[in-house]
């Protein structure tokens, strides 16, 4: 709403100072402040997604 416009962002200076999902910890950080309003099924599978991707391999016993 107010804090992707960017004009007026004096109720979030943390939102002027970092770059929009520029980085992966400010998409992160996008994410975590999204999922504070409540999580959605999209939001979990996006969240899910990326700590699979973070998380090291593990090999997989037969």
């Amino acid at each position: 709403m107010g804090a992707n416009s960017g004009a007026g962002s004096k109720a979030e200076p943390k939102a002027a100072q970092e770059p929009p999902a520029a980085t992966s910890t400010a998409g992160l950080a996008a994410a975590l402040k999204a999922e504070a309003q409540g999580p959605t099924a999209e939001l979990v599978e996006k969240r899910r997604r990326a700590l699979r991707r973070m998380a090291p391999v593990m090999p997989q016993r037969p």
